[in-house]
């Protein structure tokens, strides 16, 4: 029986007995090569959901995040609409930073550097409508994280939009 080049698969000529254990290691194999090739994708969606309606506050779950299999998270907000809009990183459950005020119009991204490690210190990017910053907490590390909040800011009636898109990218060790 031949085989492929790259991979060594199985190519049947019209004389060869086929053979069940021959498709389930050409199986195999492809499966251990799609793997491989899915952790070295760039990022993968760890998180998208649309707001169906309005609401004043949305929060973006990080408790059961396996901290060690992650290099970079990327947070991305994609409003609607014309929407003033806080963004909160929180620790155990509570509010514990005020990170930035969301641009109205325009997508706005967090970058979180955990470079594989829960115990390391929260360092992040936030890339949004010209407010652009590098900000590291002390004392939070990536393992206290609970979620990524948005809420509407307190000096503002404004709400998210329905329709406005928050994504939660993963790029692997």
């Amino acid at each position: 029986m031949k085989k492929t080049t790259n991979y060594q698969l199985n190519q049947w000529e019209k004389t060869d007995r086929i053979l069940m254990d021959d498709f389930n290691a050409d199986n195999a194999k492809l499966e251990t090569a799609l793997t491989a090739l899915n952790r070295s994708a760039h990022f993968q969606t760890l998180f998208d959901e649309t707001l169906a309606e309005d609401t004043n506050h949305f929060a973006v779950p990080l408790s059961s995040i396996d901290w060690s299999q992650w290099r970079t998270l990327l947070f991305e907000f994609h409003p609607a609409a014309d929407t003033s809009s806080m963004l909160y990183i929180c620790r155990n459950g509570m509010e514990t930073e005020n990170f930035a005020l969301l641009p109205n119009t325009y997508p706005s991204r967090l970058i979180l550097l955990p470079f594989g490690c829960g115990d390391f210190m929260v360092t992040s990017i936030f890339i949004g409508g010209g407010d652009n910053r590098h900000r590291s907490y002390p004392n939070i590390t990536f393992s206290q994280l609970h979620s990524i909040d948005i809420s509407r800011t307190s000096s503002s009636n404004d709400c998210l939009k329905a329709g406005s898109r928050i994504v939660l990218l993963g790029e692997m060790m």
